[in-house]
């Protein structure tokens, strides 16, 4: 996992929007970034309160996907939790 830890000291470094939308294209497919954004539109959605139903339909995933989201959300040390309250 050591590039994992490498990638992460990336983003922590980069503050600038342009650069990192730009290191996202470089080093993600299409199909990997849609993925990253589908999985943090369904945290709001559940953040929000949103069926997990109503969540599974609007972005055609399983409720798995959904369900182990809801469950990062109850985890009491949730930093997407943290991020989303903050935002509200």
């Amino acid at each position: 996992m050591l590039g994992l830890k490498e990638l992460i000291q990336v983003f922590v470094h980069i503050k600038d929007e342009k650069e990192m939308k730009q290191l996202f294209h470089e080093i993600f497919t299409e199909k990997e970034r849609e993925t990253l954004s589908d999985r943090w539109l369904l945290m709001k959605e559940i953040h929000n309160n949103t069926p997990q139903r109503k969540i599974a339909e609007k972005f055609h995933m399983s409720l798995c996907k959904i369900t182990r989201g809801a469950k990062v959300l109850h985890e009491k040390k949730s930093i997407c939790k943290k991020i989303l309250d903050a935002k509200n």
